[in-house]
C-alpha cells in the first residue's frame, strides 16, 4: 500500500486540501501539521511520497521543503493554487518534484504518485489556454469604478484582457472580474492580480493572475 506523508498546518486556508487528502482511496495516508512531526513521521514511518500544499510556490518555500525530505531524498508533490512561468523555472532545480494547480483530481494525483516512488518523474504538465471573446466588468478591489474590457485569452489560473481604452492601473493591483453566463442567468466574480500590462503604442491588453479569496482579504485588512 501506498504510504503517504501529507504536510498541512492548522489554518482555515488549508481546510479544503485535507478533505481532499481523506477522500484518496486505497493509501495509508498521516499528516503532519507542522515541520517538527513531518520529521519525525518521515524518520520512524518512512512514507514512500511527500505531499504538500502551498498557497504560493517562491523559492523559499521550496527550500523550507527540501530541508524536510532531503535526509530521505522522498519525491515530491507539491499542490498549489495557481502555477505560472516562475513555478516551471523553480521547479528545473528540484527534479525530484512534480507541482499541481486546481484543480486537484484523486486519479492525477496516485498515477503521479506511483511513478515517482518507482524512480519516474512524470512529464510536468502546464495548462491549457484558450482563445475567448467574453466580455467582463472590471473593478480595482476597494473602489467602485467600473471599466468594460474583454477576456481573449484564458486558462485555470488567469487572463489576457482587452479594453477600448487603457485603464491606469498598475501591475500588483487586485481586481474583480464579472463575467455574464447567460446561459444560467446569472454572473459569476472571480478575483485576480494585474501581473503584466503591454505597454506598446496602440495595444490595450494586461494579464491578470486568479487569486484565492484569503490573498484578497489580507490586502482588503492592510489598507485599514
Amino acid at each position: 500500500m501506498l504510504k503517504i506523508l501529507a504536510i498541512a498546518p492548522h489554518s482555515p486556508y488549508q481546510q479544503d486540501f485535507k478533505n481532499f487528502l481523506h477522500g484518496l482511496e486505497g493509501v495509508d495516508i498521516a499528516v503532519a501539521n507542522n515541520i517538527d512531526t513531518a520529521k519525525s513521521q518521515i524518520f520512524y514511518s518512512k512514507p514512500d511520497i511527500l505531499l504538500v500544499h502551498i498557497s504560493q510556490i517562491t523559492e523559499r518555500s521550496l527550500q523550507g521543503i527540501e530541508q524536510i525530505r532531503s535526509p530521505f531524498d522522498l519525491p515530491v508533490i507539491v499542490f498549489t493554487n495557481k502555477l505560472n512561468d516562475r513555478c516551471l523555472d523553480l521547479k528545473k532545480r528540484f527534479p525530484k518534484y512534480y507541482m499541481l494547480s486546481r484543480p486537484f483530481l484523486s486519479r492525477d494525483v496516485l498515477g503521479i504518485a506511483w511513478k515517482m516512488i518507482q524512480g519516474e518523474v512524470p512529464e510536468q504538465q502546464v495548462q491549457r489556454r484558450y482563445s475567448t471573446n467574453q466580455n467582463t466588468v472590471l473593478q480595482v478591489v476597494g473602489t467602485d469604478s467600473n471599466i468594460s474590457a474583454r477576456i481573449t485569452n484564458l486558462s485555470l489560473s488567469g487572463a489576457k484582457i482587452h479594453f477600448d481604452d487603457k485603464p491606469a492601473w498598475k501591475t500588483g493591483e487586485l481586481i474583480k472580474m464579472e463575467v455574464a453566463l447567460d446561459a444560467l442567468n446569472k454572473t459569476h466574480s472571480v478575483h485576480a492580480k494585474v501581473v503584466w500590462i503591454e505597454k506598446e503604442p496602440g495595444t490595450k491588453e494586461m494579464g491578470v493572475e486568479f487569486i484565492p479569496t484569503e490573498e484578497v482579504y489580507s490586502h482588503l485588512l492592510s489598507n485599514v
